[in-house]
C-alpha cells in the first residue's frame, strides 16, 4: 500500500454506535469546551484545563474518539442535538506506539457501562496495528488498572534489576500538576 493510499485509511472516520450514544473518531466533532470542562473538573482529576489553542495542538496530535450521547426531543421523539459526554485519545505513531490518556466519562453517565464500551472502541485502534510494540497508560487508581488489564490485556511492567532491565523511567513537566 502507498504511502498516500495509508495516510487516506488512516484518516477515515469510525464510528460505533449503541442506542442513544455513539463514539466518533472524527476529530472536527469533538468540543474543546467540554473537553477543558471535563479537564478542569475533580473528576478528571490528574489534568486541568488548557488554552484552547494548545488543546487543539493536543488533539492534533493524537488518535481521539468522542463519546456522544443523541438527545431526543421531548415533543418528537427525534434527534435533535448531540452532547460530548466522554472523551479518550491515544498519543501515538500510528504504527509502534500507543499511549492511552484523558479517558473520561461526566459523572452523571457513569455507572452505564459507557466507559467500558468506550475503551472497547479504542482499543480497536491498536489490534490492528501489526507493528505495534507497546500500548502503554500511567494510572494511579487501582480500579482503572484493573479495568485496563481486563479490557486490554495489559499488565504491571514490573521494573527490572540493576542488571536486567526493563526500566520505566519518566521526568515531571511543568504542566503536572
Amino acid at each position: 500500500m502507498s504511502t498516500d493510499a495509508t495516510a487516506r485509511q488512516e484518516s477515515t472516520a469510525s464510528t460505533w454506535t449503541r442506542g442513544d450514544y455513539f463514539v466518533w473518531s472524527d476529530k472536527s466533532l469533538l468540543s474543546l469546551t467540554e473537553i477543558n470542562a471535563a479537564f478542569g473538573a475533580e473528576y478528571v482529576y490528574w489534568t486541568t484545563a488548557l488554552p484552547e489553542n494548545v488543546l487543539q495542538q493536543v488533539i492534533n496530535g493524537s488518535f481521539c474518539l468522542g463519546l456522544y450521547h443523541n438527545i431526543k426531543a421531548a415533543d418528537t421523539g427525534v434527534h435533535g442535538e448531540r452532547r460530548q459526554i466522554g472523551f479518550i485519545r491515544f498519543v501515538t505513531d500510528n504504527t509502534t506506539f500507543a499511549y492511552i490518556t484523558d479517558m473520561y466519562v461526566v459523572p452523571e453517565y457513569q455507572g452505564a457501562g459507557l466507559g467500558g464500551w468506550l475503551l472497547d472502541c479504542i482499543n480497536e485502534h491498536p489490534e490492528s496495528k501489526p507493528y505495534l510494540r507497546w500500548a502503554m497508560l500511567r494510572t494511579c487508581k487501582v480500579r482503572t488498572r484493573d479495568a485496563y488489564m481486563r479490557r486490554f490485556g495489559m499488565q504491571v511492567l514490573e521494573s527490572g534489576t540493576e542488571d536486567v532491565g526493563p526500566f520505566m523511567i519518566g521526568k515531571k513537566g511543568k504542566g503536572n500538576t
